[in-house]
């Protein structure tokens, strides 16, 4: 072995792959031909094999370093050519897909070459690094790529390489991370010079107690807690990439890092676009290994790296001149280019935990969060920060983390049931659901909202206020109104306002007639019994802000009795709607929660004040008329006392919304503080 290298080198080594691509230029016109007239058709079916794995790595660690650390030298495997000409050679692992034309972005417009169906691995025989016989000692470092094919196993092949002594060493692996002996010898000997990279699904997969996002916040801190409790800690830092949408940086001896693009949450980038790529992490340890030579900031490298996976995403298999037949390459110059440009879609931040602030609070002070609401009505969510996570479900939208996340956990029920629904799996019963919140609150409205988005044109929404109810003989007809709209195909969605209302003088006597139609599915008239059928049910509570409030049963004696316990238990989910009151004196975002409630008021119910131009809304109003909706000590009514406001302002024919338009003082304390209000008008 030679001495050690005046210029950076980087050694790569670990499993080695050919990818083998079953092309398909005409796949989906294909599956809906009969076989007889397929049969004999030249249609350019063929095969590729490309050089896959490390030997990838390394050929992407080179075009990048080509762009950002162009000194750097970069040692890594080859394949001879014998063993990429034929799929049945033992001597290498082999990986099988089929690659189709897929729409380059949603689901039409130009076509790009992606992975349709992955079919599955074949593994090597035996383990072979195929690196050159002579490395350099002492290497800047040492990247060890593992993907479970054998070479975490092969102590004869990563001995001689850790004995190269290298002053850095980036280990990415993949699950299980348990009995892995090249993970413990790490650990044990080498941790002070360590950096190891797994993905979200290989920590879950290895069983951390990591759920599916729901926000950025709630991920960061179940990801940290899993990391520091595993022998994975030991390593100076562990990056837990986030798909192409973020990544977890695990400090040993300082804070997590958390970078992230805050217009998206795990799983949302690909979920969009068709197809897959794989080896969308290669980029990222590309640029975390590079940047680790120019000392960059190990968040701004993550960043640059996840936007290198999104490029080969996007980009999709490089190919020849033929599009019937082409010969497939790996597009290593787009994602070169993605991963040497300043990554300005992306965050970063300090793991909100303990005394760290929130992420809101890390991107406002108090002053600019008033300024930053009255932007988010005039401009929209568009116009805040990009660094803030911002979630939108149709006309709703809210940055308040428990909000964020109550509503997607909400959101992830319901979509496995309309999967369900929709693929014709057999619905017995209702999905129930309740919502509750502050009167004014938009319980409903948001729902509703969720619906649009999960069932577009599929949906039929029936409400019915069981306050206006005489009896419990109403509820039959109620029923044969949801079983009507499942016989018209149609996926009831159902909200039963008022539902903790009493009946008949006794305290939330409505609850013991939903439970056989919660859990049976179906309903009693007279003697008879009928199905329900699928459908979703909204229970929308007028009494308890909360579901801890409501499920104490403060509010009726007896509430075994009541059948309150039996109520709850059939519930499959809920959310608590915070309303555009501030709740504590923790709640920094209720002015921002004001802020996009006004805006989605003002949009629906005054269009004429709005300025829609170059795909933008922009609404006319005058900015500390804006500055009193948002920073009012309280609103009465919640939410319906903005409304009653903007309904009670001289806005008709108006062009813009101005401090004349206010309704007269007398009527402005029907919901706020007239006093309050005005004087925040006047500035």
């Amino acid at each position: 072995m030679s001495g050690a290298q005046s210029a950076p080198v980087i050694v790569v080594a670990g499993d080695v792959a050919v990818d083998w691509c079953f092309v398909n230029p005409a796949a989906d016109t294909l599956a809906t031909i009969d076989f007889g007239w397929v049969f004999g058709s030249d249609v350019g079916v063929h095969l590729d094999g490309l050089p896959g794995g490390t030997v990838r790595l390394a050929g992407v660690l080179r075009g990048i370093a080509l762009k950002i650390a162009p000194a750097a030298t970069v040692i890594g495997p080859s394949l001879p050519p014998e063993i990429v000409r034929s799929p049945r050679d033992t001597h290498v692992t082999q990986t099988f897909s089929t690659v189709t034309p897929l729409p380059a972005t949603g689901h039409g417009g130009p076509v790009v070459w992606r992975i349709s169906d992955f079919l599955g691995t074949h593994l090597a025989h035996e383990v072979d690094t195929f690196l050159p016989a002579d490395l350099p000692a002492q290497p800047n470092v040492l990247v060890l790529h593992d993907l479970g094919y054998g070479f975490r196993a092969a102590r004869e092949a990563w001995e001689p390489l850790l004995a190269l002594d290298p002053r850095h060493i980036f280990y990415a692996t993949t699950s299980p991370t348990q009995d892995n002996p090249l993970l413990e010898t790490l650990l044990d000997a080498y941790a002070d010079r360590l950096t190891l990279l797994a993905g979200m699904m290989d920590l879950r997969k290895g069983g951390a107690a990591i759920g599916m996002a729901l926000s950025w916040e709630q991920l960061a801190e179940d990801t940290d807690a899993t990391v520091r409790r595993l022998p994975m800690a030991r390593a100076t830092r562990t990056v837990v990439s986030v798909n192409l949408e973020g990544a977890v940086l695990v400090d040993r001896d300082g804070p997590t890092m958390l970078t992230f693009d805050p217009r998206l949450l795990e799983g949302e980038y690909l979920s969009a676009r068709a197809g897959l790529m794989g080896a969308y992490h290669l980029p990222t340890i590309a640029a975390l290994v590079l940047g680790s030579l120019t000392s960059e900031d190990p968040t701004t490298s993550a960043a640059r790296g996840i936007a290198g996976g999104r490029a080969l995403h996007d980009s999709g298999f490089a190919t020849g001149p033929g599009r019937d037949d082409p010969d497939l390459g790996f597009p290593l110059d787009e994602v070169a280019r993605a991963v040497a440009a300043e990554p300005t879609l992306f965050r970063s931040v300090r793991h909100p935990a303990g005394e760290t602030p929130s992420i809101l609070a890390q991107t406002f002070d108090a002053a600019s969060l008033a300024e930053a609401a009255v932007d988010a009505v005039l401009g929209g969510p568009q116009s805040l920060p990009g660094g803030l996570p911002i979630e939108t479900i149709g006309a709703w939208s809210s940055v308040d983390r428990v909000e964020i996340e109550a509503l997607r956990g909400m959101a992830q029920i319901m979509s496995q049931y309309v999967r369900q629904y929709q693929t014709g799996e057999r619905l017995e019963r209702p999905l129930s659901l309740a919502v509750f919140g502050p009167p004014g609150a938009g319980k409903s409205f948001v729902v509703k909202q969720i619906a649009k988005k999960l069932l577009p044109g599929v949906s039929r929404t029936l409400e019915y206020n069981l306050s206006q109810f005489e009896s419990a003989a109403d509820l039959p007809p109620a029923f044969h109104e949801v079983r009507d709209a499942v016989l018209e195909q149609q996926l009831p969605l159902v909200f039963w306002d008022e539902f903790d209302t009493p009946l008949e003088g006794r305290p939330l006597g409505w609850l013991r007639h939903f439970l056989a139609p919660m859990q049976d599915g179906q309903f009693r008239e007279g003697p008879a019994f009928h199905p329900l059928g699928p459908s979703v049910f909204v229970f929308a509570g007028g009494t308890a802000a909360t579901l801890d409030e409501f499920s104490g049963g403060a509010a009726v004696p007896e509430p075994r009795e009541a059948k309150l316990p039996d109520f709850v238990s059939r519930l499959r989910g809920y959310v608590n709607i915070l309303g555009p009151n501030r709740i504590s004196d923790d709640d920094v975002a209720y002015t921002l929660r004001r802020a996009l409630l006004l805006r989605s008021l003002l949009l629906s119910k005054t269009p004429h004040i709005v300025d829609r131009r170059d795909g933008r809304d922009t609404v006319r109003m005058d900015r500390d008329l804006v500055r009193a909706f948002v920073q009012i000590g309280t609103y009465l009514h919640g939410a319906r006392s903005m409304e009653a406001i903007i309904d009670m302002s001289a806005l008709t024919g108006a062009l813009r919304f101005e401090r004349a338009s206010l309704p007269t003082r007398g009527q402005l304390a029907l919901h706020v503080d007239p006093d309050e209000f005005l004087g925040l008008v006047r500035g």
